[in-house]
């Protein structure tokens, strides 16, 4: 009986080992690299300082996945736009260098010559989230106002 207990009392120590060294699949071990499906783009406006017409106006443009964005470990992106979700974007592609620093993913755009600085909400194995904020001041019927604009894209892979 000792030595059944004593086995008993081995394979549950040893499978605690193997338990406690297995890989987390939690979201500190995703990694963003790799290619991602544009599925959505929401766009989320709002105004201070004056009331301007059609503003705010809110939208989300679901899309068929074929839009894609490479995140490449080189520090690279390609982002590639089909031709069927092409009326959602204003560009077909577009590529530069990215770098992460936390969650702030820092952009330059080498087609457009724009750099950008956006927020990963979400970063799983299978899904990415990236919110971009612009704020925009206007002169409008001689009011100063501010337009700020929230452009959330969602990603699987």
């Amino acid at each position: 009986m000792k030595k059944l207990r004593s086995a008993y009392c081995l394979v549950i120590v040893f499978a605690i080992i193997i338990t406690g060294c297995r890989k987390s699949n939690d979201n500190n071990s995703a990694s963003i690299i790799g290619t991602w499906k544009i599925n959505s783009i929401e766009t989320k406006e709002s105004v201070s300082g004056a009331s301007i017409a059609g503003l705010p106006s809110d939208s989300t443009v679901v899309l068929n996945g074929n839009s894609t964005i490479t995140f490449n470990s080189n520090g690279s992106y390609t982002v590639l736009s089909s031709a069927s979700d092409s009326v959602a974007h204003d560009f077909t592609s577009s590529h530069g260098s990215y770098k992460l620093e936390g969650v702030k993913l820092i952009s330059f755009d080498s087609t457009y010559n724009e750099r950008d600085t956006a927020t990963i909400s979400v970063l799983t194995s299978i899904n990415l989230t990236i919110d971009h904020i612009f704020t925009e001041p206007y002169l409008f019927n001689g009011t100063n106002a501010v337009v700020k604009t929230e452009v959330i894209n969602r990603c699987t892979r």
